[in-house]
C-alpha cells in the first residue's frame, strides 16, 4: 500500500487474494474502494471458494488462466475505470 499511497495513479490493481501479511485481497480491495475508489481492482486465486466471497469483492478471474483472458479481463477493468474516472470530473466540474 505504501506504493499506492506515492504514485498518483494506477489504470488497475491487480491482487492475488492470498497474500502475506495480515491483508488478503480483499482487505486490498476495501482500503482501495475507501481511499482510491476510481481504481479497478481485479483479484485472482487458485484457491477463492464462492462461499467465503464477501458480497462486495471485486471481480475474480480464477486460476489457471489463459493469457488471453487475463488481457481481455484487464482491458475490460481498465475501461470501465476511465469510464469512472471520467463520471467522477464531470461531478467535480
Amino acid at each position: 500500500m505504501a506504493h499506492l499511497k506515492q504514485v498518483p495513479a494506477f489504470d488497475l490493481v491487480i491482487s492475488d487474494i492470498r497474500m502475506p501479511g495480515s491483508m488478503d485481497g480483499f482487505g486490498l480491495a476495501r482500503w482501495l474502494r475507501i481511499n482510491h475508489p476510481t481504481i479497478p481492482i481485479l483479484l485472482i486465486s487458485g484457491y477463492h471458494e464462492t462461499a467465503s466471497v464477501p458480497l462486495d469483492a471485486p471481480p475474480i478471474l480464477p486460476k489457471p488462466f489463459t493469457h488471453d483472458r487475463l488481457l481481455d479481463q484487464v482491458a475490460k477493468m481498465i475501461a470501465r475505470g476511465r469510464e469512472a474516472n471520467q463520471a467522477s470530473m464531470r461531478r467535480c466540474a
